[in-house]
């Protein structure tokens, strides 16, 4: 087994300007995230009463879910991650909480295919600024060999918005008149959130050298870089991309009503994700703490081979007895893959540089997992049907995530060395 220099890495502990209790900034960045997902999870709640009012082909509702928010979601977070190594990121965070609740909220309003899909691109570029700046404060705020369970924690925020969405979205489909209400009160939520953070301290971090020193240091150790983007693409994929077809294909396979497969799916996520997630962090400082070289590789490569099963379980189940296990099981797996990447990325930049360095490599994982899974799942259904179109995409993301994770464990230890070696 490949093992680095240092169980610590290149990592350096960065003095807390002010010092936030350290306990306390994932769990606040939680929260926002939390709330980016009610927002952002509310299509796949509302999928079938928003196909029917708007008209919309499975296509075209891909499209709505995954093109249109990962378009600037991905190509804002680049000047969004540039403006947090430069400047306030609890302030950058605030706006992008404002920007993306107004977005929400017309969403609510919109009347056509084409009114929906310019409010869903608006939500997407508030979101942007979220990944880069708030993993960048835990980088900068959190000791190095918490990080692991702090980005856990952070994306467990995730997690919760999306069960939050789906559990409470599911119940008020059935008490509402209008999938419209539930995104006019997402709106609404989000805005008393935006004080929190702006009462939080800034932590230190070191200079910002320029946003060229960004780019060299990507390129200098680009097959590091490149080998884990493309398995983190592979696992937002897994975790995200199918996600928003769930709720439907339990209303399609099993006959249920939009509110209760909405209902179904958020237990099952609150049930899986956060404790896959929870794992996979611990596991991730576990490896680290013994010496493994390359932890975040292992973690997907063991999370993607787990995944194909039960992938294939329940996108063809003839019951919802087989389908709803087989899925907790799927989501527990892939969600214990979702802290590889970022704790990976951490790893491999320098505290001045990660806002610019995560917006670059998350844009590029989301754009190629987001802008081509939820659009190629519905042009698949429109062909043949959801089930199939699910797993076929599910089976590809798992095979190839395999093989990306093992081909880029040897370039991630030693660019690790690299780093330890020029620390020294």
């Amino acid at each position: 087994m490949l093992r680095s220099a240092s169980a610590s890495g290149a990592d350096h502990a960065v003095p807390l300007a002010g010092r936030n209790p350290q306990s306390l900034i994932a769990p606040l960045l939680a929260l926002v995230y939390a709330l980016a997902f009610v927002d952002r999870a509310l299509v796949a709640v509302a999928g079938g009463p928003i196909k029917a009012d708007l008209g919309l082909t499975d296509t075209q509702f891909g499209l709505l879910g995954g093109t249109a928010f990962a378009l600037l979601f991905c190509l804002g977070a680049v000047p969004l991650g540039w403006l947090s190594d430069r400047t306030d990121r609890r302030r950058l965070i605030a706006a992008g909480i404002l920007a993306w609740s107004v977005m929400t909220a017309l969403c609510g309003l919109a009347s056509d295919f084409h009114t929906f899909i310019l409010a869903r691109i608006g939500v997407g570029l508030g979101e942007a600024c979220l990944i880069p700046a708030g993993v960048s404060l835990i980088r900068s705020g959190v000791a190095p060999e918490k990080r692991g369970r702090a980005v856990a924690v952070f994306l467990i925020g995730a997690t919760a918005g999306s069960a939050l969405a789906l559990l409470g979205g599911g119940w008020l489909l059935g008490e509402i008149e209008s999938w419209r209400t539930l995104f006019l009160g997402a709106a609404i939520l989000g805005l008393p959130v935006a004080v929190p953070v702006l009462i939080m301290r800034e932590p230190a971090r070191d200079p910002w050298p320029g946003l060229g020193a960004a780019g060299r240091h990507i390129v200098r150790f680009r097959s590091a870089y490149g080998w884990l983007t493309a398995g983190t693409a592979c696992s937002i994929v897994l975790a995200q991309a199918q996600a928003m077809w769930i709720p439907q294909l339990f209303e399609r396979s099993f006959g249920m009503t939009a509110g209760r497969a909405a209902i179904l799916t958020g237990l099952l996520y609150v049930l899986s994700a956060p404790i896959g997630q929870w794992v996979g962090g611990a596991l991730i400082d576990r490896m680290r703490r013994q010496g493994v070289a390359a932890p975040s590789h292992m973690l997907l490569a063991v999370c993607f081979a787990l995944s194909l099963v039960p992938a294939a379980l329940f996108c063809t189940a003839g019951t919802l007895t087989v389908a709803a296990p087989a899925y907790w099981l799927f989501n527990l797996v892939v969600f214990a893959s979702t802290p590889a990447g970022m704790s990976g990325w951490q790893r491999l930049t320098p505290s001045g540089l990660q806002g610019s360095v995560m917006a670059l490599l998350t844009a590029a994982a989301n754009l190629a997992a987001l802008g081509f899974g939820p659009p190629a799942i519905g042009a698949l259904a429109d062909r043949w049907s959801l089930g199939p179109a699910l797993l076929t995409v599910c089976l590809a993301a798992g095979v190839a995530g395999i093989v990306l994770a093992l081909l880029g464990r040897m370039s991630f230890a030693e660019a690790i060395g690299r780093l330890v070696e020029g620390a020294d």
